[in-house]
């Protein structure tokens, strides 16, 4: 089954929901994650994990910027761009 950017973006608020006790529904592709500290260090690393392992990217140490994980857009065009698997 072919996955979308649509499923990256579910896996990652999952992911935080997991990871912080909040709702699903209360994430939106334009929350805030890094810069409100809703995602703390273990999160991000947690999330950098998810998209490193099953999407076969790896990210250098440049790109990991509050801008390109600030939102799951963001992230979701940072993926766009490094040509995850999907």
């Amino acid at each position: 089954m072919k996955r979308t950017y649509d499923d990256l973006g579910l896996q990652i608020k999952t992911l935080i929901s997991d990871e912080t006790g909040i709702d699903v529904d209360e994430i939106d592709n334009n929350t805030a994650l890094l810069s409100s500290g809703l995602v703390d260090s273990f999160a991000f690393v947690a999330v950098l994990s998810l998209i490193e392992f099953e999407y076969g990217i790896e990210f250098s140490p440049s790109e990991l910027t509050i801008e390109n994980f600030d939102t799951i857009d963001s992230i979701i065009e940072l993926t766009k761009q490094k040509g995850g698997v999907f």
